[in-house]
């Protein structure tokens, strides 16, 4: 049923991009970031990728990549940050 196919391609893109984002958060919790910018960064992704799962299975496009975007958006600033602090 198509429904059914909607909501595994849903699930399989949702496990797909959480190890990046837990990869990055880890480290950048190690590397004794800010708490208030670690939840905020968490934060944020956690409601793009909410909204990103919704959207997805409701199949409403822009707004899908909207929050794909914000969710891939607090990845790379977690990212860029954890770069700058290794750098120093």
């Amino acid at each position: 049923h198509p429904d059914v196919a909607r909501t595994l391609r849903t699930h399989r893109n949702l496990t797909e991009n959480v190890w990046a984002f837990l990869s990055i958060a880890f480290c950048y919790i190690l590397s004794g970031a800010s708490q208030t910018a670690a939840t905020a960064y968490v934060a944020v992704y956690c409601l793009g990728r909410t909204g990103h799962v919704v959207f997805y299975i409701l199949g409403k496009q822009p707004w899908r990549s909207l929050f794909y975007g914000v969710g891939q958006l607090s990845v790379l600033g977690m990212a860029v940050q954890l770069v700058m602090a290794l750098l120093r």
